[in-house]
C-alpha cells in the first residue's frame, strides 16, 4: 500500500477491511502496531514513552505476523477487473 502519509494508509486499511475481515486485529490497529514496534526498538521506553514487557512484545508480535499473513494472502488474490 503505497501512500503519501499514515493517514492515507489507515484510510486504505479501513476500506480494505470493508471487503475482507481481518483475522485477529483491525487492519488499522495492526499498522499502528508496526509503528509501535519501530518506536519500541528505537527508544526502549526512553523519551517518556512506555516500554513493552516481554509478554506484550510476544503477544503483539503474534498479531503483527498474522497481519502480514493476511496482507500476503490479499496480495496473492487475483485483481478485480
Amino acid at each position: 500500500m503505497k501512500h503519501d502519509n499514515l493517514e492515507q494508509v489507515l484510510e486504505a486499511a479501513d476500506a480494505l477491511e470493508s471487503t475482507r475481515t481481518p483475522t485477529l486485529l483491525p487492519y488499522e490497529d495492526a499498522i499502528c502496531f508496526g509503528q509501535a514496534f519501530l518506536t519500541q526498538a528505537g527508544t526502549r521506553g526512553m523519551e517518556g514513552d512506555w516500554e513493552w514487557s516481554q509478554q506484550e512484545y510476544q503477544n503483539n508480535l503474534k498479531c503483527f505476523h498474522q497481519f502480514i499473513a493476511d496482507m500476503d494472502a490479499i496480495a496473492r488474490e487475483p485483481a478485480l477487473p
